[in-house]
């Protein structure tokens, strides 16, 4: 029995309020925004490095060099160059600090090396 007497409605919807969107409803909600944030991809050749600084991501597209052993001379070593930086898809690479793009250099060569 669904049906209910006009003078209890006011009370029960008071008592009972609608139930909220579903979990899924959420996720998808959810997902839809974060994709929004999502930086473009990584150029061919490039390195896409993932620098995180507490829950800060920062996405960083960097061209790398490898590095050679010398011949007559030093060994070269490999090296990256940060070219893009992203904090949720916007560019930031001209706001970070030089000692953080370095860092983020040296991290990013180094996980190329292993």
């Amino acid at each position: 029995m669904n049906a209910v007497h006009p003078t209890f409605a006011p009370f029960l919807r008071a008592a009972c309020p609608p139930q909220p969107p579903g979990l899924l409803d959420v996720i998808r909600a959810k997902d839809a925004v974060i994709r929004s944030y999502q930086p473009p991809p990584c150029p061919i050749g490039w390195l896409e490095y993932i620098h995180k600084a507490g829950r800060l991501e920062i996405v960083c597209h960097l061209e790398y060099e490898a590095g050679e052993r010398g011949i007559d001379g030093p060994d070269i070593a490999p090296s990256a160059t940060l070219v893009n930086a992203y904090i949720r898809g916007a560019e930031v690479s001209e706001c970070l600090d030089p000692d953080l793009i370095t860092l983020i250099e040296i991290k990013a060569a180094a996980t190329m090396e292993d």
